[in-house]
């Protein structure tokens, strides 16, 4: 039998999709297909990002200027 490997996502990827979840442009099943995410992450990283947990983003972008700027392009790259 052939073990399964979890696959892990970075920090930006989760952000990414999470704010196209939140701009509700594209359905959550549209994004699991385009992203190969199973919907119920992708619905859990939406939730994160509703109640500000940082852990979608990485270190570096949750403080200061860089935390800004991170932010601002993955709003940016969905179109917000």
């Amino acid at each position: 039998m052939e073990s399964m490997q979890r696959q892990q996502h970075s920090a930006p990827f989760k952000a990414k999709v999470a704010l196209e979840a939140l701009t509700e442009q594209s359905t959550v099943h549209e994004l699991a297909a385009r992203y190969g995410v199973h919907l119920a992450q992708i619905t859990r990283w939406e939730h994160s990002w509703r109640r500000g947990r940082r852990d979608l983003l990485p270190r570096s972008a949750q403080t200061g200027a860089g935390g800004r700027g991170l932010r601002a392009r993955l709003y940016q790259e969905i179109g917000s």
